[in-house]
């Protein structure tokens, strides 16, 4: 079970949430770079908040809190995707190809390119961003020094999503649920051939699991699906994928891409002789909505439910040890710690989670911070 710790709101369309020659409003998306939190409210805007919320190494009376750090209006059909809280500055799309870096600081242009091709994705890490391109070419730019390179692509098999596992390798989702990962060498990319193979569950979390209507995806080669199949996979695409570095073993990560009906893990290796990548697919065919997953749980909300009908479930496929499993009611969560209860007559809309901390956007504008630990 996950016991709250911490716990922050602010109310974002109060006064204090916004710039002064910008309206209140809801944001439709959101992403959490620790300790920032990037909102937007229209396709050209962005907000971000910094989380202030000491450990308990730190000292007493130190301040708990969100507060906004940095809001601009951008220019029409300008875009901000990503945000880089090493350097502190934010990645644009313009249209359909341009590239542009800029310091959250000071509004300076930091990078600004125009590429040849739709960009799909787009991602920044430290000194490096990477885009994939509708025609399926991506390309890795340096974006302190101008240098770049690029690998075509199958545009039959489009990346939607990329991330970077270090600075000099990336790995994108494409719309058929696949992997691919690619390597900086130099002034070229080159792609890392992996096998493939199935994450094992035991029969008793498939049990567990299965309760709450999560099963395993079934994958047909071909468009008809026999009348005895219990659970035929719906038409989605992958629309969030993260990825954590493994802490206990060197080169290896824990990825997660997921829409509202269907979440993937992944355990990848990688190695100098041969990587692999280990997955399980997971389909909500009760009426649970996947409202944001990490390596070791899930936020469930139910359909046409207010929040007492949603829940955290602690589990772990990418594990050797599947046996614990627990589910934590998200009213225990919110309605703990510091900041005032929670009311249950509004929903969550938009969810993040760290590997201690839920982040929560609310369609009455509360943003909310809960930490917990693992009891």
């Amino acid at each position: 079970m996950l016991t709250p710790s911490i716990s922050l709101s602010l109310n974002l369309l109060s006064s204090e949430s916004h710039s002064e020659d910008s309206k209140p409003a809801i944001p439709f998306w959101m992403t959490y770079r620790k300790p920032y939190i990037m909102t937007k409210t229209s396709e050209n805007d962005y907000q971000i908040y910094k989380v202030s919320a000491p450990s308990s190494t730190q000292a007493s009376g130190a301040e708990n809190s969100i507060k906004l750090v940095s809001s601009e209006v951008l220019e029409q059909n300008t875009a901000a995707v990503d945000m880089c809280a090493q350097n502190m500055v934010v990645a644009l799309r313009r249209g359909n190809s341009g590239v542009t870096v800029k310091s959250i600081n000071d509004d300076t242009v930091l990078f600004d390119s125009e590429e040849r091709g739709y960009i799909t994705c787009l991602t920044i890490q430290g000194d490096y961003i990477a885009a994939g391109k509708m025609n399926g070419q991506i390309s890795i730019i340096n974006w302190k020094t101008g240098q770049r390179a690029n690998i075509k692509g199958d545009d039959l098999s489009k990346a939607l999503v990329i991330r970077f596992l270090s600075n000099s390798k990336i790995i994108t989702v494409s719309n058929d649920w696949t992997y691919r990962i690619h390597s900086l060498e130099d002034d070229s990319i080159t792609t890392i051939n992996y096998s493939l193979d199935a994450l094992s569950v035991s029969s008793d979390l498939n049990e567990k699991l299965s309760e709450l209507g999560l099963h395993p995806d079934i994958q047909e080669d071909n468009t008809d699906i026999s009348e005895n199949t219990p659970y035929p996979t719906p038409r989605s695409d992958p629309k969030h994928f993260r990825i954590w570095p493994d802490t206990q073993s060197e080169n290896t990560f824990f990825g997660v891409a997921w829409c509202d009906s269907k979440v993937q893990y992944s355990q990848i290796k990688l190695h100098a002789e041969s990587s692999e990548i280990k997955t399980l697919s997971l389909i909500s065919t009760d009426s649970y909505i996947i409202k944001s997953v990490h390596p070791r749980r899930l936020l469930l909300c139910k359909k046409g439910f207010l929040d007492s009908e949603a829940c955290i479930v602690e589990f772990s496929p990418t594990q050797n040890n599947q046996s614990s499993f627990s589910i934590t009611p998200l009213t225990e969560l919110l309605n703990s710690g510091n900041s005032e209860s929670h009311d249950p007559e509004f929903y969550i809309s938009l969810a993040t989670m760290g590997n201690s901390s839920l982040i929560s956007l609310f369609n009455n504008g509360i943003l909310s911070y809960n930490s917990f630990t693992l009891a």
